[in-house]
């Protein structure tokens, strides 16, 4: 295969991969959105918001490793380009350039992660595909355990425990895709649950001892 024809190849993979990019990034934001935005369960062609993530990063891992492939291919001529202009000086100039992406693409695991708090809810341990028990109770006055019924939807729970939907589904082996505005005890019967179950599991989530029977 000829230099040019490769070279063409590789320009349009790059694009392609760029496209990729692109729209895998405005479905995340616009389309499947976050369980904090309201969107719980949603998929597309079977696909969750976290599948589509995984796949977005798969295509800029293949984007970056083809534009270093092509700045290698094509490194002569970008010496040629900074010695003309930069003569002397290039080599120091493009050491900067090297050093700094280098710097750009390791920060992500250069940077500190902080545990966020979120309305005083502590979720610490909690993966994003799996559950357990949170490391530390979530914070509430004394007194303040939650009763969950069965006529309350997933959403009126989350807000109540502050246990994500998805945390509970999971934790269940109920549907992701489970909607959150419908009563919960219809959905628990369809699936062969008790409100026990439930109950039982989103205080072992809460890290919290279930409130006493009246």
């Amino acid at each position: 295969m000829k230099k040019v024809q490769f070279n063409f190849i590789l320009n349009l993979i790059a694009f392609y991969l760029l496209i990729l990019l692109i729209a895998t990034g405005l479905l995340m934001e616009f389309v499947l959105l976050p369980g904090s935005r309201g969107g719980h369960g949603l998929s597309m062609l079977g696909w969750t918001r976290h599948d589509w993530g995984d796949l977005h990063f798969y295509f800029s891992v293949g984007f970056i490793s083809v534009m270093l492939l092509h700045v290698i291919l094509h490194w002569a001529w970008i010496r040629a380009v900074f010695s003309r202009f930069l003569s002397a000086k290039s080599a120091v100039v493009m050491g900067c350039i090297l050093v700094s992406s280098l710097l750009f693409i390791a920060s992500p695991f250069l940077i500190p992660v902080q545990q966020g708090i979120v309305e005083e809810e502590n979720f610490a341990g909690l993966g994003r595909r799996g559950g357990g028990r949170a490391e530390q109770p979530i914070n509430r006055r004394a007194g303040e355990i939650p009763q969950f019924k069965g006529y309350m939807t997933l959403a009126d729970i989350e807000a109540a425990s502050g246990v994500p939907v998805q945390i509970i589904l999971q934790t269940l082996d109920l549907p992701a895709d489970a909607p959150v505005g419908e009563r919960i005890g219809p959905l628990l019967r369809s699936h062969n649950l008790e409100m026990e179950a439930l109950r039982a599991a989103v205080y072992n989530l809460m890290n919290v001892e279930p409130p006493a029977e009246h």
